[in-house]
């Protein structure tokens, strides 16, 4: 099983891809000068803070829950 920082990483890689967007166009979208930052978080580096993932609850068009839905998940069935 993959822990919690991969899930979420992991998701995160997805919802970027299925809006089609690069690492680049998304530190554009939230104010950051390059993609260092985003290449970071979604390879588990650093953590993603709560004003980070909401602005890329913005920009992948979900809602935080969503951003953390397959480590919400993985809870859910662990508890079953």
């Amino acid at each position: 099983m993959l822990s919690k920082k991969n899930l979420i990483n992991e998701n995160l890689i997805s919802l970027r891809r299925k809006k089609g967007l690069t690492q680049q166009r998304v530190a554009q979208l939230m104010g950051i000068k390059n993609a260092e930052k985003i290449q970071r978080i979604e390879h588990g580096i650093i953590s993603i803070n709560l004003e980070d993932a909401f602005k890329l609850a913005c920009i992948y068009e979900v809602t935080l829950e969503e951003i953390y839905f397959a480590f919400l998940e993985s809870k859910k069935n662990k508890n079953k």
